[in-house]
């Protein structure tokens, strides 16, 4: 049970090499859970969004991330449901605005339906990129059906890269849209 959380291995700490590794994640599904640590074993588990705060990041990790990833719930924009965006009691969006502030990661990576940018005639997904945008993050988007890496089906998903701008870096800043 992921909600129980996992303790880190100290793998992670000396894997370094400029490579990435998954420090930890949220969480509350146990089969979803179950998936992720055959693929991260020695992520930390946060259980529910809620947990997940600096000074908890901090004290069960030891260091904060360089990328925050997150697919927040889709069932609030899908067009196959009611679509009721920030109406929706699963909505988890102003969860994440709060880990990119609390966290401050140099980059960000969200996924979701591609039905999240007409979700409430667009205003949902301006509201996203308003509260990226407050918090210092330049982004790009892009919907990229699921066939296009290889899938046999299409279910086209709006990917949203987003770069820390206050942070001190030559690295290169995203462009296009």
């Amino acid at each position: 049970d992921c909600s129980k959380g996992r303790t880190r291995d100290e793998s992670i700490a000396k894997s370094g090499g400029g490579r990435f590794v998954g420090l930890a994640h949220a969480e509350v599904e146990s089969f979803a859970c179950a998936v992720y640590h055959r693929h991260f074993p020695d992520s930390v588990c946060f259980g529910g969004i809620e947990n997940v705060t600096r000074n908890s990041v901090l004290e069960r990790c030891g260091t904060l991330p360089v990328v925050v990833t997150g697919g927040f719930p889709c069932q609030p924009h899908s067009c196959a449901g009611k679509r009721l965006a920030s109406a929706d009691d699963r909505d988890l969006w102003g969860e994440c605005g709060r880990i990119l502030g609390d966290l401050g990661p140099r980059y960000a990576l969200f996924e979701n339906v591609a039905g999240l940018l007409t979700s409430e005639s667009g205003g949902f997904f301006n509201r996203v990129l308003s509260d990226l945008a407050s918090l210092r993050y330049a982004c790009v988007w892009q919907v990229v059906p699921a066939s296009a890496v290889g899938a046999p089906h299409r279910r086209e998903r709006v990917w949203i890269i987003c770069r820390d701008e206050s942070a001190d870096s030559n690295e290169p800043r995203p462009q296009g849209r």
